[in-house]
């Protein structure tokens, strides 16, 4: 079983010679498709996403689509850095009909690792879920439903850090950075991430940093439980 995990899109059609390249049995995007600090319009990253979701519709078990900061402010009511009022309203109504198909969730496991945009620390899932449920193997079913019934759950949240870009143990999983992540990320999982830029795709204590297609270029693949960067 090959697994390959593809960082935060933002517009970028790369995706499309990776997934060529690669051939893997199971294809995660980790969310932000929206977005683009590029030259990229809002047209493009529209016929994208569209690409991306008709991707997802030919091979519904294969390909695994998960949400990001950067997607959720478009459905609801807070808008970060980046966010494009010239297409809101476009982009609002791609996204809602995505989810009514059920193509996009925020969590994704399989055997021992967990995908999501920006990781799941202890400190936010015990708050959601109860300290119970923690070495549960039902992690990402219990995340899903909670962002299905309430997406607000998932918005940006100010912790004891008091840090305005995230760097919060209380932060959820489309908003928490790395050094709150390492520090008090969900036992028994190895965690694949995107959402914070790195010059490099970074594995370090369990964690994989993989928000790298605007820097080197690199993605993640993962065969027979061996993490392997990669570039085209």
């Amino acid at each position: 079983m090959k697994l390959l995990a593809i960082g935060d899109i933002h517009g970028r059609t790369i995706w499309k010679k990776i997934v060529a390249k690669e051939r893997a049995d199971r294809i995660i995007f980790l969310g932000d498709y929206f977005d683009s600090r590029e030259d990229i319009t809002c047209s493009e990253e529209l016929r994208n996403f569209e690409s991306i979701l008709s991707f997802k519709e030919q091979f519904p078990e294969k390909v695994v689509l998960l949400f990001g900061n950067h997607d959720l402010h478009y459905i609801i009511n807070e808008q970060y850095s980046g966010f494009r009022y010239s297409c809101q309203k476009a982009v609002q109504e791609i996204i809602h009909n995505a989810l009514q198909k059920n193509l996009m969730q925020m969590c994704f496991s399989m055997h021992s690792f967990l995908f999501s945009h920006a990781g799941v620390t202890k400190t936010w899932y015990q708050s959601q879920f109860g300290e119970e449920y923690v070495q549960s193997d039902m992690v990402c079913d219990f995340v899903n439903k909670l962002f299905r019934k309430q997406p607000d759950a998932f918005r940006f949240t100010v912790g004891p850090n008091c840090d305005f870009s995230g760097d919060d143990i209380t932060q959820p999983p489309t908003w928490v950075r790395p050094a709150s992540l390492l520090a008090d990320k969900l036992d028994g999982y190895i965690q694949i991430v995107g959402h914070t830029t790195q010059t490099n795709l970074a594995i370090i204590d369990q964690v994989a940093f993989a928000d790298t297609l605007g820097t080197s270029g690199e993605y993640l693949t993962i065969e027979d439980e061996l993490l392997q960067a990669n570039r085209l």
